[in-house]
């Protein structure tokens, strides 16, 4: 079973000899990296170039003429991986040395998995630890993973996404669906939604495989919230948000019924939940352009039906919807 590594840089001098330096001192050494650059203008060339002389395994490189973000050159250097499992790397991290050992064994233990994810350490800049692993910061809790683990992991995700792309590796098979990637999703909350809604099962590995560095640069992190934190970015979202929300959502919907036209009743009924989301959402849409009696009741058919805990957060989002109002 042959593992690809696809491994996106930007600008990532600073961190990007770790993270290779790892990627090399693994047990067992991946079949190949693929590297894509978008556009850096730092050294970060120069180091992939000092890199692939030495490199025992093939590396392949691309560099894009222009910066096409984090997602799209995911998507590029997935389009050129070879292997059966495709797992992705971030510039800024380090590997602990049997990460993709493990992820070999825990393909081959459950042929039945498509993607797999793991836990993280959470680090700081100079790699020390900060207290913290990655499912406590995104409140990925133990009832959660039993959840996940117990065939509900559609409706895990469906309240937040938990598979962080650092820490995921898919079958390559999985192309064929998820590919192109959304530009309204990131990748690997993308790639989980929609094998979950056909009924390809995913497998959260509650080992930390990797050293997840938090910085002031990078693009996306994790820390642990807290409630005021919480409360102030739910406050954040507006009207138009929650349209944008339904419309990602039917994005996915979209993709399964034109890659899957014939949906057994067990998919039709994972579409439906899915359905449901974005009712909820379009619901919270017209909730912030409306008042009275018809923003009261829609509140209320909401809570009756627990699309509220199902889909947004609780008793704080009925709280928001009920006193606080944001237009477009």
């Amino acid at each position: 079973m042959k593992i690809s590594v696809a491994l996106c840089t930007y600008n990532g001098e600073s961190f990007l000899k770790d993270q290779l330096s790892s990627i090399i001192n693994q047990s067992l050494p991946p079949d190949e990296l693929i590297i894509g650059d978008d556009h850096s203008t730092d050294r970060t060339n120069e180091i992939i170039d000092s890199f692939k002389i030495s490199c025992p395994f093939p590396v392949t490189v691309y560099r894009n003429p222009v910066n096409l973000g984090s997602t799209k050159n995911f998507e590029k250097a997935v389009q050129l991986c070879h292997g059966d499992i495709i797992t992705f790397a971030d510039q800024d991290d380090v590997w602990k040395p049997q990460k993709l050992e493990i992820i070999s064994r825990v393909f081959i233990a459950y042929p039945n998995i498509g993607y797999a994810f793991s836990n993280a350490e959470l680090v700081d800049a100079e790699l020390k630890s900060l207290g913290m692993n990655l499912w406590e910061s995104l409140g990925f809790t133990d009832k959660e993973l039993q959840d996940y683990l117990g065939g509900r992991q559609l409706e895990v995700l469906l309240k937040q996404n938990v598979v962080t792309g650092a820490t995921m590796a898919f079958r390559a098979f999985l192309k064929d669906l998820v590919l192109p990637f959304s530009g309204n999703w990131i990748h690997d909350g993308w790639i989980a939604m929609l094998a979950s809604i056909v009924g390809i099962q995913g497998l959260p590995i509650p080992e930390s495989l990797v050293l997840y560095r938090q910085h002031s640069k990078q693009q996306l992190g994790e820390y642990r919230q807290s409630y005021w934190d919480i409360v102030n970015n739910s406050l954040r979202i507006s009207a138009d948000d929650f349209g944008k929300l339904a419309s990602a959502c039917q994005e996915v919907e979209e993709r399964i019924i034109a890659r899957h036209p014939g949906l057994n009743p067990t998919q039709y009924g994972r579409i439906e939940l899915l359905e449901r989301k974005i009712n909820h959402f379009l619901k919270r849409k017209l909730i912030h352009s409306s008042s009275g009696f018809l923003r009261f009741k829609t509140i209320l058919n909401e809570v009756k039906f627990r699309n509220y805990q199902s889909f947004s957060c609780g008793w704080l989002s009925i709280g928001r919807d009920l006193f606080f109002k944001h237009r477009y």
